[in-house]
């Protein structure tokens, strides 16, 4: 075809763009342009739109095909070249550009539907206002697809009750069939076959918008085999009807794309009150259509830029009422084809359609489960049948409806804007009762298994939130109680202490002293974890004597076990011990098998303290029958932790990493992050006995990570301890020196003495080996204010003598270094414990040959050899470098040799602080001819 110069020129004197045209005559401006390029013809009901619009006939515009004498006439009727774009496809209405957060769904939809295979189809399906019917009209508009589509794109919006036969009709009008040709004018069957005829092989692209009866999709689906399907709806089940495989869900935008989108409609709000557009983007779940209202509705109350205006209008869609009711008046021609010509669209009106096609029952129902926190929180079909006191088939009505969301097998979800609407109409209070009653019920089944109630945690806040809107005062109390030992256990200390504050309130307010004092025995746990020892025993006592008062036996035992628990912490051993003997004595009388397990795990814990390991282990076995037997795992893991450093202490190395790992793999199954934390601690130390700092190393690393992230804060100056005497052990003395600063302040913050004393004495022997002798001074006399007031704690107390020791010995004062070191050693033979033995004898050793007092010194060394269990190479090593360095000052060079070949191996391999040292010692030893008469006088070690 030649190009249409005579349509061109009309145009330009005009002065009018391609694209004003295409918008007085319901075209686009591709069609136009392919019109003056003479690429296609227009069809009859565009020729007469443009001769009325330029007041020209169609041989004036070039509109008259000519005929070519030369060529054959066809046989078979001739292909037109006319390209049809249907005036009814509506006008892209984004601003500044495409639409946001779609191109991969669009790219998705459009491979499909240009795929090579003939009749394809694609079927977009999602919420009220996810924007389907925007994603149709960029793909009709999309150039790609009109290329692919050479012959044209037809478009029908449906909606809830459509005209099939007009839509059909229009289509006819545009393929040029006259009306007598169709034998049934006034039915669809009628049209849809002389369509099918006139469309024949013409490749085209059939659009059927907001489809709500699967028949009337069915009845525009009239194209040829080389014509592709494009279906929107709302309903999942008839897109898979329609496009089975091609059926595709339109997703709400995320939370960027969200405010993207907001921004490209009122910039200014999201530019001066981003947190508040993050919160507007969050409050309607990031669905399109509530965002362009939402954006349009703030661009008009900002356009004077005055501040109290605009946080007026953020302040307004705060509320739920407000955002559903938000309208958009439209054209005529623009209007939404699920609405009635005279409503407006808005969030309220395009989701009140599908309501109204729901019975009483599943209209009910939707309410109902507005009482549940919305997307992207989800809940059980077991949870949604009770609280709604309704069949398991109506959600099937109501996911068929595309109000309900499937989340995940067994779970649904509703998202925030249909949660609103239903929330704005539910008017019986009879589903809160249920709601609360459900998941309280729910947690006290549940209520040491973690994991199913990590799951269900959203709905457990919210109905805990509920029972004290509403005054279910006794459900609240219930609630509490039952999901505490959850919420210890994953840490969430301040949210626990919300509940439990309201709940002391309740109590107290009401007068009943049990709960009052449980309530109290719940505040003394937190504060102790949070490491306040004073707030706790506080609230410990004020709960025993309520608890007492109410004469509540179990209650009484609980909290003197709870005491004697913060004592032991605290470092009071004697107070601790008459509190839990008591307390257990009390669970004897009582036959209170569960108190008795706790109380004699923390009598078992109390003598480990103690180093009386044969008391312990006989507490801490008693405690674990009667937790096997009660199947209380949580228990279990504590009691096989505390065995696991029995065994430690006493080299059975391969038994307590057996213990720990068995107790580890049980904390993991009951998700309980406070115990793993605890292990990752034990094993690190465990792991230190045996030599394999690395090992140790990673997880005091994991064990730190995972304190921090869940506020297990009177743990953490211990994890910092660990891993700055694994730093030290390796001569990284600037990184151990960081960990135990760090260490330290924490400790001090939340006046943990023992932590902090133990931190001081291992900094100072830090700053003492480097010759910082006024700081390391410093910190020794803090750690001499602290360690009075921790008369019980042997290892405290002997790594206290060890501080001053290295002290006064790194300084040359040989007399007050072997007092301290004398002392600290009395204390460690007290402990029986291997591991301060060892540190003490190391040291005692290092002053004798100091002193050249060498019979003293291989006495010592030699100890530490016998004492130290066979597993502990790196301990073993150091006794046998001691011993290897008296051989040297006796002259017997060749034990010493071979001796301290062997260490530097050991030290080597550990990667220890002494391997630089001990390479230097060895080579100022004399030369040595390893013949056959020196190995033969080295003694077998």
């Amino acid at each position: 075809m030649k190009q249409n110069q005579r349509l061109r020129r009309e145009r330009e004197l005009r002065g009018w763009s391609q694209a004003k045209v295409a918008q007085e005559i319901g075209t686009d401006p591709a069609t136009v342009s392919r019109w003056e390029r003479g690429l296609s013809f227009p069809y009859p009901y565009f020729r007469e739109r443009l001769c009325a619009l330029f007041g020209k006939n169609a041989e004036e515009l070039g509109l008259v095909q000519e005929e070519n004498s030369d060529q054959e006439p066809p046989s078979s009727p001739p292909m037109t070249d006319t390209y049809i774009f249907d005036p009814a496809i509506p006008l892209p209405t984004t601003i500044g550009g495409g639409l946001i957060g779609r191109d991969a769904l669009l790219q998705q939809t459009r491979d499909r539907l240009c795929q090579s295979n003939a009749a394809a189809l694609a079927a977009l399906n999602g919420l009220p206002g996810v924007g389907k019917t925007s994603l149709a009209i960029q793909l009709a508009h999309d150039p790609a697809i009109q290329e692919h589509f050479t012959d044209g794109i037809l478009w029908a919006g449906l909606g809830p009750s459509p005209d099939i036969v007009s839509h059909l009709v229009r289509w006819g009008n545009l393929l040029g069939i006259q009306a007598e040709e169709v034998k049934e004018q006034e039915s669809a069957h009628g049209w849809a076959e002389a369509l099918r005829f006139a469309i024949g092989t013409r490749r085209m692209l059939i659009v059927i918008d907001d489809a709500w009866e699967l028949e009337n999709a069915l009845a525009c689906k009239v194209g040829g085999p080389q014509c592709a399907f494009l279906l929107t709806t709302r309903f999942p089940h008839i897109a898979l009807h329609f496009a089975s495989d091609g059926a595709t869900l339109v997703n709400e935008l995320a939370e960027a794309e969200g405010l993207q989108l907001l921004e490209r409609l009122a910039p200014s709000i999201v530019q001066d009150h981003r947190p508040m557009a993050c919160e507007l983007v969050r409050s309607v779940g990031g669905l399109p259509l509530a965002l362009t209202l939402i954006g349009k509705y703030l661009r008009v109350q900002s356009h004077s830029r005055q501040p109290r205006r605009i946080l007026a209008a953020i302040e307004h869609l705060h509320h739920a009422r407000a955002r559903l009711q938000l309208s958009e008046p439209r054209a005529p021609v623009d209007r939404h084809t699920s609405l009635a010509h005279n409503i407006p669209v808005s969030l309220q009106s395009v989701i009140n359609v599908s309501d109204q096609l729901l019975d009483a029952q599943a209209r009910q129902a939707l309410r109902d489960l507005s009482v549940f926190p919305p997307k992207p929180n989800s809940f059980t079909e077991e949870a949604a049948i009770a609280v709604c006191n309704t069949p398991r088939e109506i959600l099937d009505t109501l996911s068929d409806a595309g109000l309900l969301e499937s989340s995940a097998p067994g779970r649904y979800t509703l998202h925030q804007t249909i949660a609103d609407y239903a929330h704005l109409h539910l008017h019986d209070g009879r589903v809160y009762e249920r709601f609360v009653h459900y998941y309280v019920e729910y947690m006290e089944q549940h209520q040491k298994d973690y994991t199913i109630l990590s799951l269900e945690q959203n709905n457990i806040n919210a109905a805990l939130q509920t029972a004290h809107e509403r005054n279910l005062d006794v459900a609240f109390l219930r609630g509490v109680k039952a999901y505490q030992h959850f919420l210890l256990a994953r840490s969430f200390y301040r949210q626990l202490e919300h509940y439990v504050e309201q709940a002391y309130q309740i109590a107290t307010a009401r007068n009943w002293q049990a709960d009052s004092a449980t309530m109290l025995a719940y505040k003394g746990e937190i504060a102790q974890k949070c490491g306040d020892y004073q707030s706790a025993e506080l609230a410990l006592q004020e709960g025993l004597h309520l608890a007492r008062q109410s004469q509540d036996e179990r209650l009484v035992i609980s909290l003197l076990s709870a005491i004697g628990d913060l004592f032991c912490r605290k470092g009071d051993y004697a107070q601790a011990e008459r509190y839990l003997q008591e307390g257990l004595q009390q669970a004897d009388r009582q036959h209170a098998s569960i108190e008795m397990a706790e109380l004699l795990r923390s009598l078992g814990t109390l003598a480990l303290n103690r180093f009386d390991y044969e008391q312990a282990e006989r507490y801490l076995h008693r405690s674990l029958d009667i937790s096997y037997h009660l199947n209380n795992f949580e228990l279990i893991i504590t009691l096989l932790n505390k065995l696991m450093i029995i065994d430690g202490d006493r080299g059975n190395y391969q038994q307590a990493e057996s213990n720990g790992k068995k107790a580890l793999e049980l904390a993991r199954k009951q998700d309980n992050n406070e115990k793993v934390a605890y292990l990752f601690n034990n094993l690190g130390w465990l792991s230190c006995l045996r030599g394999n700092g690395a090992q140790a190393q990673a997880y005091f690393s994991e064990g730190l990570a995972l304190a921090q992230q869940y506020g297990l804060i009177d743990y953490i100056p211990l994890f910092h301890l660990n891993l700055g005497d694994v730093a030290y052990d390796y001569g990284n003395d600037t990184e151990a020196y960081t960990f135990y600063q760090e260490g330290i302040t924490l400790a001090r913050q939340i006046h943990q003495r023992r932590w902090t004393t133990t931190l001081l004495t291992h900094l100072s022997i830090l700053l003492s080996n480097q010759r910082r002798f006024p700081q390391a001074l410093e910190a020794l006399q803090e750690a001499e204010h602290l360690v009075r007031h921790l008369p019980d704690n042997k290892d405290v107390l002997c790594e206290y003598q060890l501080g001053w020791g290295v002290f006064h010995l790194r300084q040359g004062d040989y007399e007050q270094a072997e007092q301290y070191l004398q002392v600290g050693l009395e204390i460690a033979r007290q402990t029986n414990t291997h591991r301060f033995l060892a540190d003490m004898l190391a040291m005692q050793g290092e002053l004798y040959l100091k002193q050249q007092r060498l019979e003293q010194a291989s006495n010592s060394f030699q100890e530490m050899l016998e004492r130290t269990p066979a597993g502990n190479r790196l301990l073993l090593a150091r006794a046998h470098y001691g011993l290897a360095r008296v051989a040297a000052l006796k002259g017997e060079y060749a034990q010493a040799y071979q001796a301290g070949k062997e260490v530097l191996a050991t030290f080597a391999s550990k990667k220890h602080r002494l391997l630089k040292e001990a390479k230097q010692w060895i080579q100022t030893l004399p030369a040595i001819e390893e013949t056959q008469e020196n190995a033969d006088a080295i003694p077998k070690q």
